[in-house]
Parts: structure tokens; C-alpha cells; sequence
């Protein structure tokens, strides 16, 4: 967990290290005296003559800086002007391709019909989907590094025929291919990965034949959208997508081959400009693993405009340690933390972020921020399989899995699947009155089955152990619990 300043932060004067034995959490609260990356970049666009914002069209890796650079150049500006166009690289490609981004659950299913028109093996979608997410991925990283897929998938014989066959492709391609094969051993392959290989087999005709399934419809995956965007501006006389007179890219680090194309296509037009958001003490260190990827920027990409990049080395930093025993623990601690720092004004509030190492920590971490910060801007994703949902759906799935049907067909479920529902979260302000005497039951008369009477004594109809499900039909039956559950909480 990292409390830092706001994006472009660097010149920390303060550390909080949380730790047992391993580095659990950081804390880091903002030099006042810093000016933020983005705030510069701000400073510069509307220094006189710089660039018309108006045909400027700034590309950033991902949304979130778009809003603090929008705020920084109205707290700057000292008149009217015209706001830049914002666009995240993924939306530049897909308006440079000519396609649009298919979603998550549409490229699966078209995936999914590719692979049994190829393989004929009749496979239900459930034992498909476990893979899918995996060829998805692997397709969408063969096409941003312009990788040739038939010799991605060829069946090699060793790794040393990459070396001859292959003396075309460049050290990264080389890299790429070696990284899916290196533990394969020709001469003693398992049955396991024979059943790989046999499927490996039918890659390349599964790859040919999702990108034109998707092309018949105008729809890619994020890496087709990056193939083709490149394919377009080398290959096209008439370039659409690309309609601004000038392209600022803003806080890029390691950049994919189509990525590093379309910067080096712009920077030969003279269209381009480059931001790069680092701190020279990584730089400046040639075996810095953490500046590798700047350095090689700066040398194909130099920047134009003179931004700060000393900060990490120029204040003190003070270091405190605070052992915490667990990870949940150290949210408990957040609130003292932010209060040792001094972080309640507005504005040493807007230059503090919190990163967290472990996003199972956010619905702990939300709950210990002190009542007097109000205003919270939460851009990490969380999982749904660590939702409270996902939890019910899971437990409810257990509960009937695990049950048994007794005389007079009446069900019995196995205790801890019981506890579970009535002790979630969702649930406990409805159980919370015989929640308690159930599990005491269970200990004194060491059930291993509960009864709807050994929940109900008073017999009162229940939504959820109101009866069993092998008339029901699943769907409704959660749908039901869900509205159910939310019309109590509303």
C-alpha cells in the first residue's frame, strides 16, 4: 500500500514502512515543494506559441490522467482556450484500424465457434472457456509484436532451428517464440503436453480464422486493432484516425512494436512529441533495471519540452516502521497513519494517492479511511471473484451441491454450508436474530446435517432453505434471492 502524490508525483519527504518479515506496506506522503508531472506538462501547453491545444490531440497509456491534466490547465490558465482532444493509445488504434473493439463475452463466444469448426471435437463452451482467456491473450500479444503466428506455432524440432529458419525475425520475436517453447523437450514429451500439442496444432488455423470472422463483422481484439492500425499507416496512402496536426504522447514506459511504429511514423511526419515521466536517478544507471525501457525511449523518442526529472534525489525523506501483523491489520492502521502524516487539508488530500500491493486489500482499505475524507477516487479494478456476491453465489452453489433429501422429501444440509449463508454479509441483517443459535445447536448436538427445522423452530417460510432445487429452475432462483436482497438494503 502506497500513499503518494497524485499522477506525476515523485520527492517523497515522508515513508511509512508497515512490515513483519516481508515488506507489507508502504506509505508515502508528497513533497509540498514537488510540482507534478502532469502540472508541468500543463504549464508547458499553455506557455505563448507552444501549440495550437485546439489540433493538439494528447495520448495517454490509460484514462486516469486525462482528468488531471484537465484540471491542471484550468487552474493555469490565465484565459480562455480550447481543451486538447484526450484519447487513451487503445482508442488511437482502434480509430486508426477501422474497427471497433469487440467486448470480452462476444470475442469468447466467436472464439469459441472458430475452435469447434476447426477441431470438430464437439466440446461444450464450459470446457472450452477455462483456455479461451489464454488463447485470447496469447493472439492479442502475437499481433502487438507483429509476430508471424505460422512460425509462432510451427512444431519446432529444437530451439536451435530459431536461429536459422528464423534469422529474420528481431531479438524480441526470437524472445517470444522461445518464451512458449522452453519447456518443451522434443524427445520426451508427456502425455499432457501431446494433448497440448495437438491443440497447438490447431492454432494457427483458429487464429486465421477468428481475425476474419471478427473482420467480417468490423470488430477486433485489442491486438488486431493495433496490427491493423499499423498495417494501415505503412500500407495505406489515405490514413484515416490520424487527424490532428500534432500528438503529444504523455507518460509512456515499455512500448510493444506496433505501439513503437505509430510513434516513430508521427515523429517522421514531425507530428509527435514525447513526455516521459521518469526520475533521472533510474536513468542515470545503466544496469537500473527500472529505467531500461526509458532509456531506450529517450534515445528513439528524445523529448522536446525540459521537464523535471529530479526529484527522488533532491529532498530528505524521513522512514518510519510500524510493524503490523497481517494484511488486514494494516488497514487498521490507515487511519492513524494518515493522521501522523497530516493528510486532511483539501489540497495535501488531492496530492495523496494510496496504492495497494494486494487488491483483496480495497473493501478492507475503504472501510479504515477516516471519516473526514469524503471524496475518494478508487481506479484500481477489484475482482468479482472477491465480491460479496460471488461469495453468496458460491455458498448458495454449496449448499444445494452438499444437500440431501430426507423422508418426506425434505432437505438437510451439511452445517457449514448453512453457517456460510446465514454469517454473509448480504444476509447477516436477516439471520442475524437465530444466526447465533443455529451454530449453537450444531456444537451441542454435533449435527452434521441442519434441518429447515433446526433453522426455523417457528416455521417460517424462507426464500433461500424454503426448498430444494430439483424443479427449479437456477437462474430465477438466484435472480429471485438477488432482487430479494436488494430490495431490503434499498
Amino acid at each position: 500500500m502506497i500513499i503518494a502524490e497524485s499522477p506525476g508525483s515523485a520527492g517523497f519527504h515522508e515513508c511509512m514502512i508497515m512490515s513483519l518479515n516481508i515488506l507489507l506496506l508502504y506509505t508515502f506522503h508528497a513533497y509540498m515543494g514537488s510540482v507534478p508531472f502532469l502540472k508541468e506538462i500543463a504549464s508547458v501547453l499553455l506557455q505563448s506559441g507552444n501549440c495550437d491545444l485546439s489540433e493538439t490531440c494528447m495520448v495517454f497509456p490509460n484514462k486516469r490522467a486525462r482528468l488531471y491534466l484537465s484540471k491542471y490547465l484550468g487552474e493555469l490558465a490565465i484565459k480562455p482556450v480550447w481543451a486538447p482532444r484526450y484519447l487513451t493509445i487503445s482508442e488511437l488504434m482502434e480509430e486508426v484500424s477501422g474497427y471497433l473493439y469487440a467486448d470480452r463475452l462476444t470475442l469468447l463466444f466467436e472464439l469459441y465457434k472458430v475452435y469447434s469448426q476447426i477441431s470438430g471435437s464437439g466440446e461444450s463452451f464450459d470446457t472450452f472457456f477455462p483456455y479461451s482467456e489464454t488463447l485470447l491473450a496469447d493472439f492479442d500479444e502475437i499481433d502487438k509484436y507483429m509476430v508471424d503466428a505460422n512460425d509462432l506455432f510451427r512444431n519446432l524440432v529444437g530451439q536451435k532451428s530459431l536461429e536459422g529458419r528464423f534469422s529474420y525475425l528481431t531479438e524480441d520475436q526470437v524472445a517470444l517464440i522461445r518464451r512458449f517453447w522452453n519447456t518443451f523437450d522434443p524427445e520426451n514429451i508427456s502425455d499432457g503436453q501431446k494433448t497440448f500439442l495437438s491443440l497447438w496444432e490447431l492454432l494457427p488455423g483458429v487464429y486465421e480464422g477468428l481475425r476474419k470472422q471478427l473482420h467480417e463483422q468490423q470488430l477486433a481484439y485489442e491486438g488486431m486493432a493495433y496490427r491493423q492500425a499499423v498495417e494501415n499507416i505503412y500500407g495505406s496512402q489515405e490514413i484515416i484516425g490520424l487527424n490532428a496536426q500534432k500528438y503529444l504522447f504523455v507518460g509512456f514506459n515499455a512500448l510493444n512494436a506496433c505501439e513503437e511504429k505509430l510513434f516513430r511514423f508521427l515523429k517522421n511526419l514531425g507530428r509527435a512529441e514525447f513526455f516521459w515521466d521518469y526520475d533521472s536517478w533510474y536513468t542515470n544507471n545503466d544496469i537500473h533495471e527500472a529505467g531500461f525501457f526509458i532509456r531506450e525511449n529517450l534515445r528513439n523518442f528524445p523529448p522536446v519540452a525540459a521537464i523535471n526529472h529530479e526529484n527522488l534525489s533532491d529532498h530528505d525523506k524521513r522512514v518510519f516502521f510500524i510493524p503490523v501483523a497481517s494484511n488486514t491489520g494494516q488497514a487498521s492502521v490507515l487511519a492513524s497513519v494518515m493522521n501522523t502524516l497530516g493528510i486532511s487539508e483539501e489540497h495535501e488530500k488531492e496530492r495523496t494517492a494510496l496504492v495497494l500491493a494486494d487488491e483483496s486489500l480495497l473493501i478492507p482499505v475503504l472501510y479504515a479511511v477516516p471519516d473526514n475524507i469524503t471524496d475518494l477516487n478508487v481506479t484500481m479494478g477489484y475482482p468479482v471473484a472477491g465480491s460479496t456476491v460471488f461469495n453468496l453465489v458460491d455458498s448458495l452453489y454449496d449448499l444445494h451441491r452438499n444437500s440431501r433429501i430426507g423422508q418426506h422429501e425434505k432437505n438437510a444440509w451439511y452445517f457449514k454450508d448453512v453457517l456460510a449463508i446465514l454469517e454473509n454479509p448480504l444476509l447477516k441483517f436477516h439471520y442475524q436474530d437465530i444466526s447465533d443459535a443455529v451454530r449453537q445447536k450444531v456444537i451441542d448436538q454435533n449435527l452434521v446435517y441442519v434441518k429447515e427445522s433446526d433453522i426455523f423452530p417457528d416455521r417460517r417460510k424462507d426464500l433461500i432453505f424454503g426448498g430444494h432445487l430439483q424443479n427449479v429452475n437456477v437462474v430465477n432462483y438466484l435472480s429471485d434471492i438477488l432482487a430479494w436482497i436488494m430490495r431490503q438494503m434499498s
